[in-house]
């Protein structure tokens, strides 16, 4: 009796409580949306009074709380919401077994998904499902009529659902059109005021002079690479770290500029005094959620705040961009490589930190030709900008792997008639696995010869049924073993054959590089798996497979 004692053991805290056959571990699920301010929603239905309520109920019931799920402003018919999955990964891995909601609208607006999740998944991982608004406890009262109530509820949030959504999709374009900022988050360089029919958008004073800081660099010839640096020697808080702080200087390196970061605010129109918004749609009422719509639906609204950037400078830094990109080296670099430069270590070289394939870039060698060498390199980003951990010119690179190709053909090379011998012994194993062919292909003639002979002796009455039938069966036996033979040989010649293809090519591509010790790309590919490359330069080849075994030997490793 001691151990069924033990078994009703309240745990601690940090325990995962499975035991008893009636006791529960309950998760208390909480939402809040930001699609409405109310102040008798923000009181009725806030976080705090969602938990406060579902607690009690789980106190009076005698169920153990065992964590609290709280998504805060998502919407109810968006289900990829962080605490809700982690709700359900806990339920899958055994760790709750019962949820309690306020309401059902908490969970979820989407009738369809929620009908499912009660009727069907909640019963069938054992989840007791408790929504107290609804008077829905699943151990107790879920009959036919109650899961029709919860339809028509499930029915009606969803539809309370898409009406909101067209209402306030209609209100944040009326804004948009009047010259209103309708997003959520201030552009860095100005800051939200609300007035009574909208928000508006004004100078941040305090860090205004850094994006125009950003425009005149841009201008002045400076690329967005070197301007993100210059951001974070002045240790400028980065935008997204500046709206959460308020600090105009970062105290710590957790944040950093970036290019991309730069490039946001030179292409954004907004910091010439124009307001472009509703580039993207999302239509609840008709199930589509949010996608990007063409740009003859965005709403315009012209000088509807002050400008950081005058409109001539703005369009300047357009062209420039443009023409930036265009005529980059790394752009023209790869253009250049696909026509006339292909990459014969395409997809072969690899980092060693990572393991992840070094990229080839085009650097002009000279400003008054057209020049150029080839580099490879890997990227990292840390935090600030992208830094080069490996980086090796082609060159470089070609040097290395033909000095450990002489020694690795070292032998091979010494060797007299080496293709005449390799030729001969792909000869030989030719005959060998066709006469073995013939072999099985004649006993497979003799065997079938077997059959009509005994159907014959048969008929003539020299073999009784029960033995023809026995020697049939022994035969056909044979047969079907010969022709599984038969049918392995054939496949053993085909992989032969496409094998003696590859040693050959491989074997001229050998005696090529002995000529002129040059590398291309199909001697690279032959023989080559990998090449990894690290911080020093130092290269490991990793061959297909050991080509310093006898010759004899390579068609069992290729």
């Amino acid at each position: 009796m001691a151990r069924t004692a033990k078994r009703y053991m309240k745990s601690t805290s940090n325990e995962i409580n499975y035991i008893g056959y009636n006791v529960y571990n309950a998760g208390i699920y909480t939402r809040l949306s930001h699609e409405r301010t109310e102040m008798w929603r923000s009181l009725s239905n806030s976080i705090n009074a969602q938990i406060y309520y579902c607690t009690n109920y789980a106190d009076e019931e005698n169920i153990n709380i065992y964590k609290t799920y709280i998504d805060y402003e998502y919407s109810g018919t968006n289900f990829e919401r962080p605490s809700y999955k982690e709700m359900l990964q806990d339920i899958k891995n055994g760790i709750i077994n019962c949820i309690i909601i306020k309401d059902l609208s908490r969970l979820g607006r989407e009738y369809l998904e929620m009908g499912i999740l009660i009727e069907k998944v909640f019963p069938f991982l054992g989840v007791r499902f408790i929504s107290i608004d609804d008077d829905l406890d699943t151990n107790k009262n879920l009959d036919n009529n109650k899961l029709f109530e919860i339809n028509i509820k499930n029915i009606i949030n969803d539809m309370y659902a898409k009406d909101i959504s067209v209402k306030i999709k209609s209100s944040k374009r009326n804004k948009a059109e009047n010259g209103y900022f309708i997003g959520t988050v201030p552009p860095y360089g100005y800051k939200v005021i609300k007035t009574k029919k909208g928000q508006k958008l004004e100078v941040d004073f305090n860090v205004k002079f850094i994006v125009q800081d950003i425009f005149r660099l841009y201008l002045e010839g400076v690329c967005s690479h070197t301007i993100a640096k210059i951001m974070n020697e002045k240790r400028y808080s980065t935008p997204r770290q500046y709206y959460r702080t308020k600090d105009i200087y970062t105290k710590n390196d957790e944040y950093q500029w970036s290019k991309s970061a730069i490039n946001r605010i030179l292409k954004n129109p907004l910091y010439t005094g124009d307001l472009i918004q509703c580039k993207t749609e999302n239509d609840l009422s008709n199930n589509i959620k949010q996608v990007f719509v063409d740009d003859s639906k965005w709403v315009i609204f012209k000088n509807a705040h002050e400008p950081l950037v005058d409109k001539k400078d703005y369009e300047k830094v357009q062209l420039e961009l443009k023409n930036r990109k265009e005529n980059s080296d790394f752009v023209l670099g790869k253009k250049q490589n696909s026509i006339s430069f292909p990459n014969k270590y395409k997809d072969l070289i690899y980092s060693k930190e990572n393991n992840k394939p070094l990229w080839r870039r085009a650097i002009p060698t000279s400003i008054y030709t057209d020049a150029k060498k080839y580099v490879f390199t890997s990227k990292f980003y840390d935090g600030r900008i992208y830094n080069f951990l490996i980086s090796i010119t082609e060159d470089e690179l070609d040097n290395i792997i033909v000095e450990t190709l002489k020694i690795i053909f070292s032998n091979i090379l010494d060797k007299k008639n080496f293709l005449s011998k390799i030729k001969n012994i792909i000869n030989l194993q030719r005959q060998k696995i066709d006469n073995e062919l013939i072999k099985l292909n004649e006993q497979l003639e003799k065997e079938n010869l077997n059959i009509k002979y005994n159907y014959e002796r048969y008929k003539l009455g020299s073999l009784n049924r029960e033995i023809y039938c026995n020697n049939r069966k022994f035969i056909l036996n044979r047969i079907k073993n010969l022709e599984e033979k038969v049918a392995s040989s054939k496949y053993i010649k085909k992989t032969f054959l496409n094998k003696k293809r590859y040693i050959l090519d491989l074997a001229s591509n050998i005696l090529k590089f002995s000529q002129n010790f040059a590398i291309d790309k199909e001697l690279l590919n032959l023989l080559i798996e990998k090449i990894i490359v690290d911080s020093n330069k130092n290269i490991k080849i990793i061959l297909k497979f050991n080509i310093n075994k006898p010759i004899e030997d390579w068609f069992d490793d290729v």
